[in-house]
């Protein structure tokens, strides 16, 4: 008996049959993925309406204006909610650093918790053995910064090191991050890594390295490990960035939600009462405060300063900005999956030159400490030169598969952006691009 050739009318009905078949299912995914955030909302509103905190939630409508843009930043780049947060909070709202490092943190459960469960259901590429080498070195890192350099007798445990200081650090990060896959993205020719394959020794140490850093640095700025760990994968591993982002994303909101329950939850920094004007903190986990000399203590002297203002207002802070945090999340997760690499490094470029902006302009501390001046500059350039040095020598420095340009090229192994006249000439071997900028 022969085999009945395939007329070519049954050919296209069948690949239109698959077609029809994919776009279904991936409608269906995306219904799913908005599941999460349509509880989430439905929650939000019952207990603030229960509790009677609609009042306490509209004096803090900032936080709902911030979290629209830190969800949807949260979802689609490197940079979580955190990134968005914090700045504005400590430069344009006066918020003190260790109130919008911990609204950084806990508002990233809701926001990048929900871009993690839409990047989940809609099956996007995770690099889920990188997230879990990361993943317990940052929540080490993460510890180390709460118990050895916050002072954890003090309301929202405040760090040691100055609040200038900090916010400093967290703008050399996000710039350094920034302008080095910005350069990335600039050469005409280079590998797409789908996966990380067999990691060498150094490589994971490489990971683990980044994770103890980055959970260090989000203990004191809400934000790191993402941004370093997409940093490690993207720029140094050579990973495809559509891979990179989901796979920061999805550590930064498992960070996060060990911090809202070690510090929202049992550290009580979620717990803060209001007088009845709501304009000023009364207590916070309980305990009464006041401002002396300048600082938030609790079991305040009878001749302690006025009661702190309603920047200290965490709780309200956080319920502010809950609904626009899930909503905006999903939907930053859904356009990092359809943006170009190139598009992505000017997204991300754009967020850290305003970042570098506003910390010069609203940093009181830059026009007045020459030291926090040069800490600034030369910690940018100092960041920015050392990731261009590993970049260029990291497969010799982390033992990594050089790129074997024998091989058949196809359009998802390889990324150009200009002409083939440099990769024609021989193997890359990642070396230094001589039209990058």
């Amino acid at each position: 008996m022969s085999a009945t050739r395939p007329t070519g009318d049954s050919v296209a009905a069948a690949i239109a049959e698959g077609r029809r078949a994919r776009s279904s299912q991936a409608r269906r995914r995306e219904r799913l993925a908005l599941l999460a955030p349509a509880v989430i909302t439905v929650v939000w509103a019952v207990a603030v309406t229960a509790l009677g905190l609609w009042p306490r939630v509209f004096d803090r409508w900032p936080a709902t204006i911030t979290m629209v843009f830190g969800g949807f930043v949260a979802g689609s780049t490197p940079q979580g909610g955190g990134a968005v947060a914090f700045p504005v909070f400590t430069k344009v709202l006066e918020t003190p650093s260790e109130v919008a490092r911990s609204m950084g943190l806990f508002i990233q459960v809701v926001g990048m918790g929900c871009a993690s469960i839409a990047i989940i259901v809609r099956k996007a590429p995770v690099a889920w053995r990188a997230v879990g080498l990361v993943l317990v070195p940052a929540l080490v890192g993460l510890a180390v910064a709460v118990v050895a350099a916050s002072r954890l007798d003090q309301p929202f445990a405040p760090s040691v090191l100055p609040g200038a200081w900090v916010k400093v650090t967290f703008t050399v990060l996000i710039v350094a991050m920034a302008v080095s896959i910005f350069a990335m993205s600039r050469r005409p020719v280079r590998e797409r890594r789908r996966s990380l394959g067999n990691l060498s020794v150094r490589a994971k140490a490489l990971i683990i390295g980044a994770g103890l850093l980055g959970g260090f640095l989000s203990g004191l700025t809400g934000s790191g490990v993402d941004v370093l760990f997409f940093t490690v994968l993207v720029l140094l591993l050579g990973l495809d960035p559509r891979i990179g982002v989901p796979s920061s994303v999805i550590t930064m909101a498992t960070i996060s939600a060990v911090a809202l329950v070690g510090l929202g939850l049992a550290g009580g920094h979620l717990f803060v009462e209001l007088d009845d004007s709501r304009s000023s903190v009364v207590s916070v986990s309980g305990e009464t405060v006041a401002i002396v000399d300048g600082v938030l203590v609790v079991d305040p002297p009878p001749t302690a300063g006025p009661a702190p203002p309603q920047q200290y207002d965490l709780t309200g802070l956080w319920l502010a900005g809950i609904p626009a945090a899930a909503w905006a999340g999903p939907l930053g997760a859904k356009l990092a999956m359809r943006l170009s690499d190139r598009n992505l490094a000017w997204l991300v470029a754009g967020l850290a030159f305003a970042e570098m902006i506003s910390t010069a302009i609203f940093l009181d501390a830059l026009r007045t400490d020459l030291a926090l001046v040069a800490y600034f500059v030369l910690g940018i350039v100092g960041a920015v030169l050392g990731l261009r040095w590993v970049s260029a020598h990291r497969i010799r420095l982390f033992g990594l598969e050089a790129w074997d340009t024998s091989r058949p090229v196809t359009r998802m192994s390889v990324i150009t952006t200009g002409s083939f006249s440099s990769w024609a000439q021989g193997p890359l071997e990642d070396r230094e691009d001589p039209e990058a900028p």
